[in-house]
């Protein structure tokens, strides 16, 4: 008995028979378009009439051949053991049976929809990395997010800190001017001019005040942080400028212990602690 099965891709409708079908899980090739479907998803009712455009032949489709009919007096009893043992669970699938089987896998609706969840669900995380790391930055560009942004750190325990970005900033001017001298040592202004180049507000940096002789070697350092050198908050803000002065005493025992340690020169750099 043969079967009429419709190719989904071009219509055209081949006569298939069911001991072929079994062998092949029922995929069959489109010998017209090549498309591969599922021959008993897309099986017609009933056989159509000769004068109808039917292909007159399984010629035309591809499902793996029947085996033929062995006939137990010609089989050698040997051979006909062998056989006996083969189920047809064990024929070898075709490659484009595998590929066609993939493909229907891939489509299914509850597989497209738990695909589309675990991307949703990857962009989710992504998307809450990047406002982890960035959330200084974010708070500096846009004030307005700053509330939500400390809520979000109030449920991970995490801070908002001033951004921080050495590069932009730059000493435009300096100077250190001796004002006292005493027996007990000397007294020194020194007032710097820091300049932000950035875009947005940076979080107020220290500096590092290397004292010299007349050779420029040093002879002593201090680091200066923010809230000694009289920063009013805690940032320095976008384009804007710092001027500051502070008073430094350097007392004369510190200047004994080297030979000829008179401080005539001054080096000022700017870091983050």
């Amino acid at each position: 008995m043969s079967l009429n099965t419709r190719c989904p891709a071009c219509d055209t409708v081949f006569k298939v028979v069911p001991d072929q079908l079994k062998v092949s899980s029922g995929w069959v090739r489109c010998g017209r378009c090549a498309e591969v479907f599922d021959a008993a998803t897309h099986m017609l009712p009933a056989v159509a009439p000769a004068s109808t455009q039917l292909a007159e032949s399984a010629r035309d489709t591809q499902p793996l051949p029947a085996p033929p009919a062995r006939t137990r007096t010609t089989i050698p009893m040997v051979a006909a053991t062998l056989v006996a043992k083969i189920n047809r669970d064990e024929v070898p699938e075709l490659s484009f049976v595998r590929h066609a089987k993939n493909m229907a896998f891939w489509q299914q609706t509850h597989v497209v929809r738990s695909l589309l969840a675990m991307l949703l669900g990857l962009i989710a995380v992504l998307a809450f990395q990047v406002v982890l790391d960035q959330r200084n930055q974010l708070a500096a560009r846009h004030p307005s997010l700053q509330p939500a942004l400390a809520g979000f750190c109030t449920l991970l325990g995490c801070v908002i800190e001033p951004v921080k970005q050495l590069d932009a900033l730059k000493i435009e001017s300096s100077s250190f001017q001796k004002i006292r001298e005493s027996a007990q040592g000397d007294t020194f202004t020194l007032k710097v001019t820091l300049k932000n180049s950035a875009t947005q507000p940076l979080a107020a940096p220290a500096l590092e005040l290397t004292l010299t002789d007349a050779n420029d070697k040093p002879v002593m350092r201090r680091v200066l942080l923010a809230s000694e050198l009289g920063f009013q908050g805690k940032t320095l803000a976008a384009q804007g400028e710092w001027h500051g002065a502070l008073s430094i005493f350097v007392a004369s025992n510190l200047l004994q212990k080297r030979e000829q340690a008179l401080v005539t020169g001054y080096r000022v750099l700017v870091f983050y602690p």
